[in-house]
């Protein structure tokens, strides 16, 4: 039986998201931090279990709304109106319970697919910041 190698699902929403524009104006206001946006790509990888005839397919199938979300297979590009200054990767520390993944793996064993999940995100950071004020958006 041949596995299909893990793969890497980015979903990008297609609409503004209110609650990263709130972040952005706290950081500015509290940490005094030049942060002039932020985007967030959700990141779930996936180690298939099963051989996975139509990776893609399920993928598309519980990942990709094609009005709210882009889904994306590895090597995913991003058309942002300017380049990010700093990108944060936030996930579950291991032993904590990480339900969007599980419920990707339910969603994935409905299509046939048997999988492990874990799922994060990507956090886009953009204005004049520096590194340390990138580390310290990323601590919060």
């Amino acid at each position: 039986m041949v596995m299909a190698a893990p793969v890497r699902v980015e979903v990008t929403s297609q609409i503004p998201d209110r609650r990263l524009e709130k972040w952005a104006g706290q950081a500015r206001k509290y940490f005094g931090v030049p942060l002039t946006a932020l985007e967030e790509v959700k990141v779930y990888k996936i180690a298939p279990q099963s051989p996975a005839n139509d990776l893609a397919g399920n993928v598309a199938k519980v990942f990709a709304d094609p009005v709210l979300y882009l889904a994306q297979l590895d090597g995913a590009t991003y058309t942002f109106p300017q380049n990010p200054a700093f990108v944060a990767e936030v996930t579950y520390r291991p032993g904590v319970t990480d339900n969007p993944a599980r419920s990707a793996e339910e969603a994935l064993a409905l299509t046939g697919l048997h999988a492990v999940v874990a799922s994060g995100s990507l956090y886009f950071m953009f204005g004049t910041l520096d590194a340390a004020g990138a580390k310290k958006v990323g601590r919060e």
